[in-house]
């Protein structure tokens, strides 16, 4: 009796063992750390909590050959600094630096975001893994404190507990507020309403409104560049001539005009460079009216829009 429950003792480790070995996952590469540089982002602190910031895409593109030796699972996950989850966004977990969350797209499953787990991969065949490029999209969550992205490895992508398959390592980067910002995100342009009388003809206009984009900038010789586009359901048909939205009851044969401050036409979609003597504000003059188009106009509202943009390197 005693040496048949010694028997029993030994044999307990022994299949624990053989069932590790059969659940195993070996694979023709070694695991690979990709150490991923992040840009210092210039934030404009208009944009709202879970505004999109800005994002890198990680080049990790290519076909694993993966020998499993029995059922096993495909796992990633956020480590160090970026394994705590948003408080304020959805989805998005913190980066260690105030202010600013992150999403990162899938190694493997590029449709899904990290955290992926128990995602079951076939039993006892050899296969090729393919694995896809890493997208990292970067959120507002709160309030930014302008510094460095703490570094060190942030995510993982595993077969099993332990066949590590690819690391992701934060060597640099970090945010900045954007040297100008709108001093306001929106601004509305009133341009009245006008009898047809005013328009005599393809080109005429009406009184035309004046209005400035104010930037509030920081006392740094940072230049910014500052571009407009059209938001018109149509496309300009001419610099400066943005098109009806063409909501239900609109107007026909009418859109509106904007201008420089000069009177000179503004050029949609060409930036402009500002920002280059350290001012504090900056004030854009710019001038909007009614134009006719055609030869016929028909009454009705005439509303539309358009988008400025900031941009610094």
């Amino acid at each position: 009796m005693l040496k048949t429950r010694m028997l029993s003792l030994l044999l307990a480790p022994l299949l624990l063992l053989s069932v590790k070995a059969f659940a195993g996952c070996t694979m023709a590469a070694s695991p690979e750390t990709i150490r991923v540089v992040l840009p210092t982002f210039a934030v404009d602190p208009n944009i709202p909590v879970g505004g999109v910031i800005g994002g890198k895409t990680v080049s990790a593109a290519r076909l694993l050959t993966v020998m499993c030796t029995g059922s096993t699972t495909y796992r990633s996950a956020l480590l160090g600094n970026w394994a705590t989850p948003s408080a304020t966004v959805p989805g998005v977990y913190e980066t260690g630096l105030p202010g600013i969350g992150v999403k990162v797209t899938d190694f493997v499953m590029p449709e899904r975001y990290v955290p992926v787990t128990n995602a079951a991969l076939p039993p006892n065949q050899t296969m090729g893994l393919s694995g896809s490029d890493i997208r990292l999209l970067f959120y507002r969550t709160g309030e930014i404190v302008p510094g460095n992205f703490p570094t060190g490895i942030v995510a993982r992508f595993s077969l099993g507990t332990t066949a590590n398959i690819l690391s992701l390592q934060i060597t640099a980067g970090g945010a900045k507020i954007k040297s100008c910002y709108a001093s306001s995100p929106s601004i509305t342009v009133p341009l009245g309403s006008h009898q047809r009388s005013v328009f005599n003809g393809v080109g005429s206009t009406s009184e035309m409104k004046s209005f400035n984009v104010e930037l509030t900038c920081q006392g740094d010789n940072m230049p910014v560049n500052v571009s407009f586009s059209s938001n018109g359901a149509t496309s300009s048909p001419e610099p400066g001539v943005i098109p009806l939205d063409g909501s239900e009851g609109s107007a026909t044969g009418v859109a509106v005009k904007v201008v420089k401050g000069d009177g000179s036409p503004l050029q949609f979609d060409t930036a402009e460079t500002y920002h280059t003597a350290g001012e504090t504000s900056i004030s854009i003059p710019l001038r909007a009216g009614y134009v006719q188009t055609a030869g016929t106009i028909t009454p009705g509202v005439a509303n539309t829009a358009m988008t400025f943009t900031i941009t610094q390197n």
